[in-house]
């Protein structure tokens, strides 16, 4: 297959590093080998993407003697002899690359259950190259450098579905699919980080086997929770519009989170909501959050603390994005039905806090490496996203402020950003969106850290002036609940600014124990 000069050159640059040495001595000890580049090396170096996930094929060579030789180079680990996958770290390995995974030729035959543990797979050195990637989930999936003759193979027309950034099965998609289900989530994650659209065929397959993801065999699932969440997750930090938007097309919300379609047609209050109803604005907020505009209101307002801390696309903030209406549809009270003054949702982010823990744990939400969710973050943030909306900022102590913004700074940064998001996305009748709450918030922590500068470079606040045990033998007090009302009292007079030694804190905490005595 003919590919570009640039093409080419970046795979015989990678090949080049000292890491893929042992590939010279491999070949120089067994004449007759064939070694391949496969998988989403190729896809992503044909994309300009990073990847540190190397696969190989190995052909030509017995198990035994691949075992054998391999060992000898390098740490091993024989995944399954019937596989013939080794997990490879060469002798001389850097940091830039993980375990390599080396192959034989395989063939699979899958039993029918859509499992992908239920594939009888059986390798074979002498199997031809063009079989192995006959048996891959996608066109862009089975394509496979040549090293020896540094050509591509591309028997199933990968490249071209590439260039038209289409994504669609080797073969007849519900084949695909029957052998193993979760490649109809893998379908819409691929179509998420990379930005394609699914062949039509492929996702109308997906369409119309989507409820299969739920199926079980004696009581156990066929694809487990833990592995759906995963390809949910690596969506949704990908492209929370698209996710939302390809998962409902495909009917994939109704079979894995069903909660999410009731905010569909759920009405809210047009003065405050113009941009719809709650399904609509759940998907402006994560388009928000997803947007330039994100990174540049961080950028100019933000303060440095929440700064450093905001990844707009982290997975807590972007499923407490996702599901921090969640709520809204159940708690709903019309004029029509209620007898109040207009649309209301009462209560609807607590309420929505313990569904949204509810979900989070069904769908083990909080399990995939690098992706899975902080669950007790998730829920908080949920359950505060209104802490803007529903106070009088101006009379917000500033040990409130120190409780939400500054205990867990990382958590304060997202709710900084779940506020903005959640603004964003709730539009006047004229357009305009509501967020003069959240410039009056970060107004009043700007005025906090302000009394600090001298002694926060890093925009972290001061510790206390003074602890309890200090406070108990200063003025001889046995402990209790006095003590704690007394550090509260010195603790907001020096985040007003109006102490900064420990001899002022100790006068203004006996004057407010004459005053109470």
């Amino acid at each position: 297959m003919k590919i570009s000069k640039t093409q080419s050159k970046q795979f015989k640059t990678l090949l080049k590093q000292p890491d893929f040495g042992w590939i010279k001595d491999l070949v120089k000890d067994h004449k007759d080998a064939e070694i391949y580049l496969v998988g989403g090396i190729v896809r992503d170096i044909l994309l300009d993407r990073d990847s540190h996930d190397v696969d190989f094929i190995v052909r030509n060579i017995e198990i035994d003697e691949l075992t054998k030789w391999l060992t000898k180079h390098g740490t091993v680990n024989l995944v399954g002899k019937t596989f013939g996958v080794f997990k490879f770290t060469p002798n001389d390995a850097s940091e830039n690359f993980t375990a390599f995974d080396i192959a034989l030729p395989r063939t699979d035959h899958a039993a029918g259950t859509g499992g992908y543990k239920d594939v009888e797979t059986q390798s074979d050195p002498k199997l031809p190259i063009a079989e192995d990637l006959a048996r891959r989930d996608f066109t862009i999936n089975a394509l496979a450098w040549d090293i020896k003759n540094e050509d591509l193979i591309d028997d199933w027309n990968g490249v071209a579905d590439l260039n038209s950034r289409v994504l669609q099965t080797v073969g007849i998609p519900q084949e695909r699919f029957e052998e193993d289900y979760l490649r109809m989530l893998r379908a819409l994650r691929f179509a998420c980080q990379l930005n394609f659209e699914i062949e039509e065929n492929t996702k109308l397959a997906i369409a119309n086997m989507i409820e299969k993801i739920n199926d079980e065999i004696k009581s156990l699932r066929v694809v487990p929770h833990e592995t759906i969440a995963r390809e949910l997750m690596k969506s949704l930090v990908a492209d929370p519009v698209k996710t939302l938007d390809l998962w409902d097309e495909v009917n994939a919300w109704k079979h894995v989170m069903p909660e999410l379609l009731d905010m569909k047609d759920s009405p809210q209050h047009h003065e405050f909501h113009a941009e719809g109803d709650v399904w609509m604005h759940t998907r402006l907020a994560l388009q928000k959050l997803a947007s330039k505009d994100c990174i540049d209101f961080i950028q100019k307002h933000f303060p440095k603390f929440a700064q450093e801390r905001a990844n707009p696309l982290n997975p807590d903030l972007v499923l407490s994005v996702l599901l921090h209406d969640i709520s809204k549809p159940e708690t709903i009270q019309t004029p029509e039905n209620d007898g109040v003054d207009r649309i209301r949702n009462h209560e609807h982010e607590t309420v929505g806090a313990e569904k949204t823990r509810h979900i989070c744990e069904r769908m083990k939400l909080a399990s995939p490496d690098e992706v899975g969710i902080d669950l007790d973050d998730v829920e908080w943030l949920v359950r505060y996203h209104l802490i803007a909306g529903t106070r009088n900022i101006d009379k917000m102590k500033p040990t409130t402020i120190e409780k939400y913004f500054f205990k867990n700074p990382t958590r304060g940064a997202n709710l900084l950003l779940m506020i903005w998001a959640d603004g964003s996305a709730t539009l006047s009748p004229e357009g305009e969106p509501a967020i003069a709450v959240l410039h009056d918030m970060i107004d009043r922590i700007n005025k906090i850290l302000s009394h600090f500068k001298k002694k926060t470079a890093a925009m972290k606040l001061p510790k206390p002036l003074v602890d309890g045990d200090e406070i108990m033998k200063k003025f001889k007090l046995k402990p209790g609940k006095q003590i704690g009302e007394l550090l509260h009292v010195a603790r907001e007079a020096q985040l007003s600014g109006e102490i900064k030694t420990k001899k002022e804190a100790f006068r203004i905490l006996k004057n407010q124990l004459n005053t109470t005595n």
